[in-house]
């Protein structure tokens, strides 16, 4: 019983690649893996001459005939035809809420250290940011 369980769940893995070793849980997964090696590809599409390894490769692919995109941003309207297109999309959304969240923190703190990395190059007065510098060059011209 605790194996038919650990087998479901990935953990025994007996099912051998003859071409490359790598092992799987399940037939499917063989069957499927396997087809890179001989490049098969038995699911085409019907709107165009694509073939795909897997059915689930081909649903994905009709999407972009049928406009369908089911995956949605829940921070924004954007819409994908796919999961992993989304999870990439999100990703980068993160990386950049990071990005900008580090750059607001370090001019946050300056304002409790008093730090003025930007120096006017003509006079004595120094400035948090670089476009109030831009600004104030505009005294020295005058």
């Amino acid at each position: 019983m605790l194996k038919i369980h650990f087998s479901r769940h990935g953990i025994i893995k007996k099912y051998v690649c003859s071409e490359c070793g790598k092992m799987f849980t399940t037939s499917g997964e063989l069957t499927t893996h396997s087809r890179t090696h001989s490049g098969v590809r038995p699911y085409q599409c019907e709107h165009c001459i694509k073939t795909f390894k897997t059915i689930s490769q081909l649903y994905v692919h009709l999407r972009t005939h049928t406009g369908d995109r089911p995956f949605s941003c829940e921070f924004c309207s954007q819409t994908f035809s796919a999961q992993e297109v989304i999870y990439k999309y999100l990703l980068i959304l993160i990386v950049l809420l990071i990005n900008y969240t580090f750059k607001v923190l370090k001019h946050h703190r300056m304002i409790h250290t008093g730090e003025k990395p930007h120096n006017c190059s003509l006079c004595t007065k120094s400035f948090r940011q670089k476009s109030t510098l831009k600004t104030h060059m505009k005294v020295h011209k005058t």
